[in-house]
């Protein structure tokens, strides 16, 4: 079943890797937000955590999914005020 040690899992991967270090190059400023997953129960272990980025320069989220290597969504709107 995920849980939060699989979330700190897939945290320290993402930290470790490439493609955050090329985003947080690009987006200066922009830090952790969010994680979550949508799944059914018996698939819980199989299914990758959704990390959100914020970029407050210009309030948009950028999302990380890994499923063999780290997909990066490009920056989304968010709901604002």
């Amino acid at each position: 079943m995920a849980d939060f040690k699989h979330l700190k899992d897939n945290l320290k991967k993402l930290n470790e890797s490439e493609e955050l270090d090329s985003f947080m190059k690009a987006h200066k400023g922009a830090y952790f937000a969010s994680a979550f997953l949508i799944s059914n129960y018996d698939c819980l272990d199989d299914t990758p955590w959704s990390l959100e980025f914020y970029w407050p320069d210009n309030g948009k989220v950028s999302t990380f999914m890994f499923e063999r290597k780290w997909n990066v969504t490009a920056d989304e709107d968010i709901l604002q005020k």
